[in-house]
């Protein structure tokens, strides 16, 4: 089994279907996450919270835009297991 060095939980918000509603808490879990001592992790995690962030106020938010940043973010979460991404 993988060592993920942390892990976002959305299994609550996730149900929901609210692309704006759960790009609003992965900013505020992305945001509370320690600091990675590897700098291209942590400058993704900030540029990541700042994606969701603009996404959460974005009330023309597609599902593609949505899938995407979803993308940016389970990549990021790989990369050296950085974060498992709790979904269900």
């Amino acid at each position: 089994m993988a060592n993920w060095k942390n892990t976002i939980d959305l299994t609550d918000v996730w149900e929901s279907e609210d692309a704006r509603l759960i790009a609003c808490a992965i900013t505020v879990c992305l945001c509370n996450l320690p600091p990675y001592a590897d700098e291209d992790v942590e400058y993704k995690r900030l540029d990541l919270a700042e994606a969701f962030k603009d996404a959460a106020l974005d009330e023309d938010l597609n599902v593609h835009a949505f899938n995407s940043l979803m993308s940016e973010l389970y990549d990021w979460g790989d990369n050296d297991h950085s974060c498992w991404i709790q979904t269900f």
